[in-house]
């Protein structure tokens, strides 16, 4: 079975680097995904670092950064981070 489509292929405004991450945690082979949640929170926050200028606001938070792009994940998810 081939890798879900990216959701970039759906919504444009995601970005790429969201794109991957959302990827590589929905891998089959469970030897391509993080080895734990805290690796998955790590690789966020270092997404959520990078899409905010220096001089801008603090860098968002997990949640808002998923928040921002609700299209990312799959609705339960969401739900789950409220």
């Amino acid at each position: 079975m081939p890798p879900p489509p990216p959701r970039s292929s759906r919504n444009p405004s995601i970005p790429e680097p969201l794109d991957q991450v959302v990827l590589k945690a929905m891998a089959k082979d469970p030897a391509l995904r993080y080895s734990s949640a805290r690796d998955m929170v790590a690789a966020l926050e270092s997404l959520s670092r990078a899409t905010v200028k220096p001089s801008a606001a603090p860098s968002p938070d997990v949640t808002t950064l998923l928040r921002r792009f609700p299209q990312a994940l799959p609705m339960r998810s969401l739900n789950k981070l409220s």
